[in-house]
């Protein structure tokens, strides 16, 4: 964690990153407190509300659709299968992800990293 005690005890999340023109930005927040232990749990829950992004799950209605007609019978619907990513999709949406935030010679060690990994294991769907 980034964490930050400022001189008059207070401790600050502090984060570094590469802005894609190379120029180096600094992000300060206070945590506003003085207990460690309470600042790093603000920290975390300062980066679960940022990673997480708001999700929609009532369906649009759409009006010009007619309402259905109830029938005896039940339409046939096949079970969907969950598309289970390969574990290559997820290593470039990470990079993609991290790639502001590292320096080059940063993203070139996760690169050749990551690239040692692929090659002992092989490219799998992502498995629970």
């Amino acid at each position: 964690m980034n964490l930050w005690l400022s001189p008059h005890g207070i401790w600050y999340y502090r984060k570094v990153t590469t802005l894609p023109c190379g120029r180096r930005k600094e992000i300060k927040k206070s945590l506003q407190t003085r207990d460690k232990l309470c600042a790093r749990h603000k920290v975390a829950q300062l980066l679960v509300c940022v990673r997480s992004k708001p999700t929609s799950t009532v369906p649009p209605v759409d009006a010009s659709e007619p309402p259905q007609q109830q029938s005896g019978t039940k339409p046939v619907t096949r079970a969907a299968k969950p598309l289970v990513p390969l574990l290559s999709v997820l290593n470039d949406r990470y990079q993609k992800e991290k790639a502001l935030s590292w320096v080059p010679k940063e993203r070139k060690n996760q690169k050749h990293y990551l690239g040692s990994f692929f090659e002992a294991l092989g490219d799998r769907p992502v498995t629970g």
